[in-house]
């Protein structure tokens, strides 16, 4: 009987250990904003280089002859004012002003924003890379100011 109590007794204790230390515990709304900013700034770190292409598809379009395939196909569009449709105003030239502004989506589609200094705009573009490494450009679509 001595030995029975003393087993519930130990056996008690341990529930009690196990409630204390997988209970829920309060969470203020603060800790979970703070929790989220430490995330956000996690994926701030990321950038968009490091997955708009498959490791298939960055070794297909090395094969074709382009040796960093999303700069390549960045600069390339870079280097391509042409294609945005419409006229820079007060003076301005549209472009695409840096590589930042050009989001390579998968390996069909870009999301490019453009401007002109005064005004903006966005397209999205398919483009298709061929045996030569050349890169052809198709507007789908357009977002103007």
């Amino acid at each position: 009987m001595k030995y029975e109590r003393a087993g519930w007794i130990i056996l008690l204790f341990f529930i009690i250990v196990l409630v204390a230390i997988f209970w829920p515990a309060e969470v203020s709304e603060e800790t979970v904003l703070e929790r989220r900013d430490a995330v956000i700034l996690e994926d701030d770190d990321q950038t968009q280089e490091d997955f708009p292409l498959s490791q298939w598809e960055i070794q297909e379009f090395q094969q074709k002859g382009l040796d960093n395939p999303v700069e390549d196909i960045q600069q390339d569009l870079l280097s391509k004012p042409e294609i945005i449709p419409g006229d820079g105003v007060l003076g301005g030239t549209m472009g695409f002003l840096t590589t930042d502004n050009i989001e390579i989506l998968n390996n069909r589609w870009v999301l490019a924003t453009y401007e002109d200094g005064h005004v903006m705009g966005q397209l999205l573009l398919r483009y298709e890379v061929n045996n030569n490494a050349q890169i052809s450009w198709e507007i789908l679509d357009h977002l103007e100011p």
